[in-house]
């Protein structure tokens, strides 16, 4: 599929980017929200829209309840999830062959603003905003992505938070479940005159689902407390100011370390002594400022500011003082016997001679900006209409890090700390200062819509390395142009076609900085109606230099050094069919389905010392790159009861590069889970619901990152309690 594609992909989108000068964007008018916090808006906004697009709205979500966002997610075509911890805690999201490695590769906003705690210093951290408080998903794929930079190789992911309601002014979402599982929300609105405020606090958690030999805790929990105050200011110009402040903090006793393929398969939960006491502890906190005005008639100016910063401290299993890797102990535990036998407190330091590694990997990210947009919208004529839009942005962000090693000896199953003291691993301070404009251009004339426009990219990156004493500084300046066509086919078709030029910035500051570059196209069609919906993609992604990032879990590389792995060439299809409330004789049917299908292949061969690549040969597919990807779910509704069943499916994915199945131990499985859920509503506000995740139990090896394999989690059932709301 890739070679057919290649040389008519190449020809059309140059032909078609030569034509074009300006970057693909589109208006949207919100149904739902306000519009200086959506990126898409409403369905009907999405029809428009000359590229793919896809909304997860407030009735779903709040229908799943779920708490892990890989797991919502999930319902959205083009999107690959990467699981590691089982609860959605360390999230590893890829659009459309972009890696899924820390989701550093995709842009994700909360309600239009950047939230990645260092999107261009340090974009593979480990925040994202609680599943548990997001009441809709916009997610952008293709030329519809490439307003909502700085990475727009794979797409853009929009979080929307709770909105100012006065027909729901009290929320309470309360869940019990398996392994000490439960989750408290409470929020509540008000609206006095011209100001509306808002509160939201939520706090859920388990006691985890794994086993750790000797005793000991493998759960965590995580508490967010936000508050919204708007005030629309009297005025012929309509001004109105959003602000929102929030703080989000976790503490979990999560592990790098996995088990290996043997232990797997003895007891998939298993979790190793070495590993007692590892614990994640984070604290995130927000001021963002939205202020909208329309100065003239069909004129309308929205002016943003944000601070945001992170600190998290991670004292983890980071190998030996002095021995084998932990990847090499997993994968050869009968070539590594003593080290194998210390790591799992068989057998004692004093024996093995191996102190065992505990590294702080303390980091302090923070992140600033301001943009300002403007929007122009002229009528051509009695069936057409053209809108100019120019934004630009001033953002900084950086990461202090200092990674401190604490030595442990195994004694009768036990860590004891061995009192020396050890030098600092990594101590640098990263930062990044980036100018962003873009000018966006919309034609509307009777069944046609034409997006075309430009992005533009100057960063100025500089990193002090306290280890080194070297100083280094780096420039980058990136032109994106992009252009979209679609056409309606009566009331209820549409076929686009777009061509845009993808990029991710190098992050740090290399001496000679390559950044992420791709040329990215796509067509397709999409019919809906009232009731039903289908949406047909083929997307194919032509890479001129992929970038691997070094990571505290790779092996021989410095964190935050960056690798090329040349041209190469990633293509697909999506497929989502939905149905929304058919009438039956059983009551009320809505589904959906959603597939993916997905080839990729290096287009040179080359020795790599990045450790997830080693050697690759032309053709090689990407590593954690599924083929098959599949969702279906159905929902009955009758009077006051409502069932829900869905399907989830998983191709297994290869630990490295590779053209033919993967060695033993270089490879996670194929996978199939279900779940059941059971609604009962007393009243238009108050619902009882019971939920069976995993119904089948099924346990595989969903990841060997960042050490050895790590299952999904075991089956769950929770009974939940909602007032007010969806």
């Amino acid at each position: 599929m890739i070679n057919l594609l290649r040389v008519s992909t190449r020809f059309v989108g140059r032909a078609l980017l030569a034509a074009s000068f300006l970057l693909f964007s589109f208006v949207v008018q919100a149904a739902e929200y306000e519009e200086e916090v959506v990126v898409i808006g409403s369905e009907q906004s999405r029809q428009s829209i000359a590229g793919s697009a896809t909304i997860l709205g407030k009735a779903n979500l709040a229908a799943e309840g779920l708490t892990d966002l890989n797991q919502l997610l999930l319902q959205v075509p083009g999107v690959y999830i990467r699981e590691e911890d089982g609860f959605g805690l360390r999230p590893n999201i890829g659009i459309r062959g972009a890696t899924s490695e820390r989701s550093q590769k995709i842009t994700l906003m909360e309600d239009g603003i950047l939230i990645t705690p260092a999107p261009y210093s340090a974009p593979a951290a480990y925040y994202i905003p609680s599943a548990a408080k997001v009441v809709a998903v916009e997610v952008l794929k293709g030329p519809s992505a490439i307003g909502y930079g700085p990475h727009t190789v794979g797409g853009a992911i929009n979080l929307l938070t709770r909105d100012f309601d006065d027909r729901e002014p009290v929320l309470v979402d309360v869940e019990l479940g398996s392994h000490a599982g439960f989750k408290v929300s409470a929020a509540v609105a008000r609206k006095i005159e011209r100001t509306s405020f808002s509160g939201e606090v939520l706090s859920y958690g388990s006691s985890g689902f794994k086993d750790l030999d000797g005793g000991g805790e493998t759960g965590f929990g995580r508490e967010d407390y936000d508050f919204k105050l708007k005030h629309e200011w009297i005025g012929d110009w309509r001004q109105r100011t959003l602000i929102k402040i929030g703080v989000a903090k976790e503490t979990s006793d999560e592990t790098y370390l996995g088990v290996s393929d043997t232990d797997f398969n003895d007891d998939a939960l298993r979790r190793y002594a070495a590993s007692k006491d590892d614990r994640f502890d984070s604290e995130h906190k927000k001021v963002q400022v939205i202020h909208k005005l329309e100065p003239a008639p069909n004129l309308k100016m929205i002016l943003k500011a944000y601070d945001h910063s992170f600190d998290r401290s991670w004292l983890k299993l980071d190998g030996f003082v002095s021995g084998p890797s932990m990847v090499q102990v997993l994968q050869q535990p009968d070539n590594y016997v003593a080290a194998y036998l210390t790591m799992t407190g068989a057998q004692d330091s004093d024996e093995s001679g191996l102190v065992i590694d505990k590294t702080d990997n303390a980091r302090k990210y923070r992140s600033r900006g301001f943009s300002v947009a403007a929007e122009r919208v002229w009528s051509i004529g009695r069936e057409g209409s053209y809108s100019l839009n120019v934004s630009a942005r001033s953002h900084k962000d950086g990461v202090r890090r200092r990674h401190q090693p604490y030595g442990f000896l195994m004694q009768d199953g036990r860590l004891i700390n061995d009192g020396e003291a050890y030098g600092l691993k990594v101590d640098n301070d990263v930062e990044a200062r980036a100018i962003s404009w873009v000018l966006e251009n919309q034609i509307d004339w009777k069944s046609w819509n034409i997006d075309f426009g430009v992005r533009h990219e100057s960063i100025v990156s500089a990193l002090s390395d306290y280890l080194r004493d070297t100083d280094n500084r780096a420039e980058q300046n990136e032109l994106m142009p992009g252009l979209g066509i679609s056409r309606f086919f009566g009331d209820s078709l549409v076929g686009f076609v777009g061509v845009y030029e993808g990029f991710s910035p190098a992050s740090g500051a290399p001496e000679s900085p390559t950044p992420e570059r791709s040329m990215n196209y796509e067509t397709g069609v999409r019919y809906f109606t009232d009731q039903m919906g289908i949406d047909l993609v083929g997307f194919f992604s032509d890479y001129d230099n992929l970038l691997g990032r070094c990571r505290a879990s790779d092996v021989g590389c410095q964190v935050g050094s960056e690798f090329s792995g040349g041209k190469v060439e990633i293509g697909g299809v999506e497929l989502t069919l939905n149905a929304n409330e058919l009438a039956t004789k059983l009551g009320a049917l809505s589904a959906n389905v959603t597939y993916t299908y997905t080839e990729s292949a290096f287009q040179s061969q080359f020795l790599s010392s990045f450790s997830q690549w080693g050697l690759v040969k032309r053709g090689d597919e990407l590593p954690y790159l599924p083929s098959h990807v599949a969702r279906g779910s159905v929902t009955m509704t009758k009077d006051r009861v409502s069932y829900g069943f869905s399907i989830r499916f998983q191709d297994g994915m290869r630990e490295r590069p590779g053209s033919s199945d993967p060695a033993p131990g270089e490879g996670t499985e194929r996978f199939v889970t279900f779940d059941l859920t059971a609604t009962y509503r007393f009243s238009d506000k108050i619902r009882l619901q019971a939920l069976l995740r995993n119904v089948t139990d099924e346990q595989a090896i969903v990841s060997r990152r960042p050490f050895g394999a790590r299952p999904n989690a075991p089956r769950y059932f929770g009974l939940r309690f909602r007032y007010g709301g969806a």
